[in-house]
């Protein structure tokens, strides 16, 4: 009997609220599973300056 292995990846990315709708689109649109787990979890605090990154790195193009 011959035993497949898989590779297991951890991604994270950043996106703000108003854009995660169409993260999780893509992930989904480019992942083999058909069922990929994938997890919003909120920042509820931060540093601004962080958080302004966030939003100008994250904002549509």
């Amino acid at each position: 009997m011959v035993h497949l292995r898989r590779s297991v990846l951890a991604l994270l990315a950043r996106a703000t609220a108003e854009r995660v709708d169409a993260l999780i689109e893509h992930i989904q649109a480019l992942h083999s599973y058909h069922v990929p787990e994938i997890i919003s979890t909120p920042i509820t605090a931060g540093s601004p300056a962080y958080l302004d990154w966030i939003s100008e790195e994250t904002r549509p193009r």
